[in-house]
């Protein structure tokens, strides 16, 4: 059972503290629920296998009281192994003031949710300081750059001694060469080895064991000391194997070669990891360091920390746009492309928004700043991606837990296989059979494997997604949307555009359409109405010359009456469309000249241009889809038609979707909910995977776990597919990595010798420990390469 201590605001009496409790104990998995009124704390014991942290939280907030947490991220270079994740976690979870640690070992990050008041960022980073590791504040960008090519030059220096040191040591040993002093040359190049490019392993396995996690440089701490002393004990107390019937023999080139060969895998491997977090780095240096600043009549160079909203920055050809911005002067074609995956560039002119991070391609313009550094798209995007990384996916947590054991139960076979070569095998030397064999067991283990599996595959395809515009909240989420089956498209902004313009005119009485659409739209001047903006619109596209009223008056849900030049016109919406437009849907108005009936204007929402097209492929995947709106069902069943979609819901008030999210899913669906107003964040929350358009609004955004850049249904599919990849890739290196272990460890035990003489050296072991974690990685980085589908 897990004990953790909740704070909780807002409770001033004996019956808040009941129904803390209440709401807590309805969650599986309680153990018992003991709520502090005075403390403001609720203490509980539950098991985290049946409820996570997450949703007590949820539960304590949803009764109407808040629970005052922050997280705290730091980036952990020198994790080295799986089993340094329960380390850290162990040792932090046990604090006072802590409720959820998560650690991700590809991602090398340690997010942290704690309340503030009990214990501070300062003293986190001090406690996984005492531990053995280098926490650096995920602000600290320059200070995080600065530990990893420390750490990375600290691998490439002992590796450099090891490889020197171990040569000579190795070729002596396998051909066999003696001379005078050979012994004592390979005692003390093998002790250089060791405890000097070694001494990581000594270091790491001993602060794993303060931790009470035990790490994987336990086990290689053991094998390479264990050869060692052998060898030494042989070289310098020889007549102590003599005395027992023993042979001496020196392994010290077994010593050496392990540390030498696993140093070499943890370097390729932090090599290999490093381009798991590629798309990462390429959104950071997205971001400017300084840009032109209007001060008085000149533009000055500034760093972007330094300019406020308000600003105005210029921007040359060539140049990266540092803010986001509205164009004030000037105009551009820009690349959006790292933002949202659209690979053309996007022409842009005065009133346009502009976004941090694009790269400006032909004109130079000058742009009015709307969001600081901290606040624009790029920035949220890279903290999103940040977060992201940070997760767990949940089929990593069973990974997890078997790291936890793992090392423990590694141990106890290596101390079984010693015991069964030394008191039961019948073999000449069997105290020499049983030291290589239990070594070879616990050098060929290999828990990184396992905790590498599940964090590189979310790395790479969180990273692949941003790259293409596709935002994805963490490993979660991404694990969630495979499980998809059925899609539920919001109408209005998600199928369609979302503006209304005009479709059909209709003339009356022989009034040419040009001349009727210049005195619509002429009336329609001084209006705030959409469907009379969307007439100015249509007749200024058609390049017709509009003529302010001389006269003007609008009558609200009515419509309006103008006078223009000598007549007086009048638009009027109309209850009912004429039955002359094909398509008995959308809002009409109708056109009056001197009270002539002179026209009918007939205009609707459209579908976006691909939306046919994603949703085609959206159902080639087996994938359900469905329309949902608040449309009336002549409207809905008509856009159905245009997007190919046969399953629709309409006529459903804003508070009501998400009781149809609740409806499918009580029917066994696995819905995804695909919106971008305020009034479907309801729904998206509800829903099994919340999917936003990622111009809609703030609260859309909030509430989904995935954000889709372009206003493009296409990247609900491409969503999907990573997601359905992502997840074979995960489970490709679990199975890589369980099948590795449990056939790998009994070889190195000796299985197979009394049936094929058959034993495995520790240096191979060594270099198929060090294989195996490269296999996976590299599993995980052809990610950035497959098929979406």
């Amino acid at each position: 059972m897990k004990v953790i201590s909740i704070p909780v605001k807002g409770m001033d009496c004996a019956s808040c503290a009941r129904t803390v409790e209440k709401v807590v104990k309805a969650n599986p998995g309680i153990e018992s629920v003991d709520v502090n009124v005075a403390a403001e704390s609720a203490k509980i014991s539950f098991d985290e296998s049946a409820v996570a942290v997450k949703k007590l939280i949820e539960s304590i907030e949803n009764s109407g009281y808040q629970v005052p947490l922050q997280k705290t991220r730091f980036s952990v270079q020198d994790m080295d192994c799986a089993s340094c994740v329960k380390s850290i976690e162990t040792w932090v979870s046990a604090l006072d003031g802590v409720t959820q640690v998560d650690v991700n070992f590809g991602a090398k990050w340690v997010t942290i949710e704690h309340d503030l008041n009990a214990i501070t960022p300062l003293r986190l980073q001090k406690e996984i300081k005492d531990i053995g590791y280098t926490p650096v504040a995920e602000e600290d960008n320059k200070e995080q750059e600065l530990v990893e090519q420390k750490i990375y030059r600290s691998y490439q220096q002992r590796l450099t001694i090891a490889i020197v040191a171990t040569l000579p040591v190795f070729v002596v040993s396998m051909f066999m060469l003696e001379f005078p002093g050979h012994e004592w040359m390979q005692f003390l190049l093998s002790t250089v080895v060791v405890f000097g490019a070694g001494r990581g392993f000594f270091k790491s396995g001993y602060y794993s064991l303060k931790a009470g996690a035990p790490n994987m440089d336990v086990l290689v701490s053991i094998g390479a000391s264990t050869a060692y002393f052998y060898s030494a004990i042989a070289v310098l107390f020889p007549q102590l194997f003599t005395d027992f019937g023993q042979e001496p023999h020196l392994y010290f080139e077994t010593a050496a070669t392990i540390v030498t060969l696993i140093l070499t895998g943890n370097l390729l491997e932090k090599r290999a990891t490093a381009r798991t977090s590629d798309s990462l780095k390429k959104l950071i240096g997205l971001q400017p360091k300084t840009a032109l600043v209007k001060r008085g009549e000149q533009f000055e160079e500034e760093e972007i920390e330094l300019i406020s909203v308000g600003e105005f920055i210029q921007v040359r050809p060539g140049e990266r746009v540092p803010l986001d911005g509205k164009i004030v002067s000037g105009k551009s074609s820009v690349d959006q492309s790292m933002l949202t995956g659209e690979s053309i560039p996007v022409d842009v002119l005065e009133g346009d928004t502009v976004l941090a991070g694009s790269i400006n391609k032909a004109g130079s313009f000058v742009f009015k700043v709307e969001k600081a550094n901290a606040e624009t798209t790029l920035s949220r995007i890279i903290q999103l991606v940040k977060e992201a990384n940070g997760t767990k996916a949940p089929i990593q947590r069973l990974a997890d837990k078997v790291s936890a054991w793992f090392v423990p139960t590694v141990l106890g076979i290596a101390l079984l296989t010693f015991i069964v070569w030394f008191f039961f095998v019948d073999v000449e030397f069997a105290f020499r059979y049983a030291i290589m064999t239990s070594v070879a067991v616990m050098i060929i283990a290999c828990p990184c494997a396992m905790g590498l599996a599940a964090p590189t595959a979310v790395m790479v395809g969180i990273g692949r997604g941003a790259e293409n515009g596709i935002l994805i909240r963490g490993g979660e989420a991404l694990e969630k949307l495979h499980e998809v089956d059925t899609i539920v498209l919001d109408k209005t902004g998600t199928i369609t555009t979302g503006e209304i313009k005009v479709q059909s005119v209709i003339t009356l009485n022989g009034v040419a359409e040009d001349e009727l659409l210049r005195l619509a739209a002429s009336a329609e001047l001084p209006s705030e109405h959409p469907v009379g903006k969307s007439v100015v619109q249509f007749a200024r596209k058609k390049g017709l010359e509009l003529t302010q009223p001389l006269e003007f008056s609008s009558e609200p849900g009515v419509g309006v009456t103008a006078k223009i030049e000598d007549k007086i016109i009048r638009v009027k919406k109309l209850e009912k469309s004429p039955e002359q437009f094909k398509n008995n849907y959308g809002t009409s108005i109708q056109v009056l000249i001197d009270d002539k009936e002179s026209a009918y204007i007939q205009l609707s929402d459209q579908i976006r241009s691909d939306s046919k097209d994603a949703i085609q492929r959206l159902q080639s995947f087996g994938l359900e889809v469905i329309m949902l709106t608040g449309d009336n069902d002549v409207t809905a069943q008509a856009i159905a038609k245009q997007a190919g979609i046969t399953s629709v819901i309409s006529n459903v008030l804003p508070h009501e979707k998400a009781a149809e999210i609740d409806k499918l899913a009580a029917q066994g669906k696995k819905v995804a909910m695909v919106g971008d107003g305020i009034n479907d964040a309801p729904s998206l929350a509800k829903a099994h995977v919340g999917i936003a358009m990622g111009q809609g609004t703030d609260i859309a955004l909030e509430s989904s776990d995935v954000i889709l850049q372009r206003e493009s249904l296409s990247q609900i599919s491409d969503a999907i597919g990573l997601s359905r990849q992502t997840v074979r890739t995960i489970k490709q290196n679990l199975f890589w990595a369980f099948f590795y272990n449990t056939a790998a460890i009994p070889v190195a035990a000796g299985v197979l010798y009394p049936g094929f003489g058959i034993l495995l050296s520790p240096m191979i072991g060594a270099a198929t420990m060090a294989f195996s974690d490269i296999f996976v990685i590299g599993n995980s980085i052809l990610l950035k390469f497959k098929q979406l589908r």
